[in-house]
């Protein structure tokens, strides 16, 4: 496997764990109410350290859905360069070996 597959792996494996995380984290906070409105506090939290980490939250998950297409676009390259290099060795192998010579067998012509 090349350097770019495991990459692309291993990039799909994270964010593909980011996504689930950040999914649950919003489905099992759907039933919470929260009263944010126009600089009131939200349970004694700044409002501006909430839209804070929203936002941050939002831009990590925008880099981890371009991640996670990169690495699949890594993965795609890796399985084509393998096998793009199966091909070739089989290529070697066969211009290696000598051309078969006729068997003992065979009748010659007189």
């Amino acid at each position: 496997m090349t350097v770019k597959g495991i990459t692309g792996y291993v990039l799909v494996v994270l964010t593909g764990l980011y996504m689930v995380a950040a999914i649950t984290l919003v489905l099992l906070n759907i039933k919470n109410t929260a009263s944010i409105w126009f600089g009131q506090n939200l349970d004694g939290s700044s409002t501006g350290w909430v839209m804070i980490f929203s936002a941050l939250v939002g831009f990590s998950f925008y880099w981890g859905i371009k991640w996670m297409f990169l690495g699949i676009k890594d993965i795609r390259a890796g399985a084509m360069r393998d096998k793009v290099n199966r091909v070739g060795k089989l290529d070697k192998i066969a211009k290696s070996k000598p051309a078969a010579a006729p068997s003992p067998t065979e009748e010659k012509p007189q």
